[in-house]
């Protein structure tokens, strides 16, 4: 059935494309919830930049250890890093929306 199935999306993806998309929302331990939408019309260009700008990031700032994505990107200024470099990969399409703040304006 996957055999089958793969050979219709493929002969599909050739007349409408593909584009592959999530949302994460966050809430902040002082309540604040953010969310974004990110789609990026590859995704196999997706996975393989997201993949070099992880080896790049990894050697242009080593750190000793095992580096796993969501722990060295804890802080803010790692992510600060990261976040244009992935956000800027051709074919991505980004949305980035503050759904509730605790700070006053």
């Amino acid at each position: 059935l996957v055999k089958a199935t793969d050979a219709i999306l493929k002969f599909q993806s050739v007349d409408v494309g593909e584009t592959h998309g999530m949302r994460i929302d966050v809430t902040s331990e002082n309540g604040g919830e953010s969310s974004i939408v990110q789609a990026h019309e590859s995704f196999r260009r997706c996975v393989g930049q997201s993949c070099a700008e992880f080896a790049l990031d990894l050697l242009e700032v080593p750190q000793p250890g095992v580096q796993l994505p969501e722990m060295r990107y804890q802080d803010n200024e790692a992510r600060k890093r990261i976040v244009p470099r992935l956000t800027g990969t051709p074919g991505t399409l980004a949305f980035v929306k503050r759904t509730r703040s605790t700070v006053s304006p």
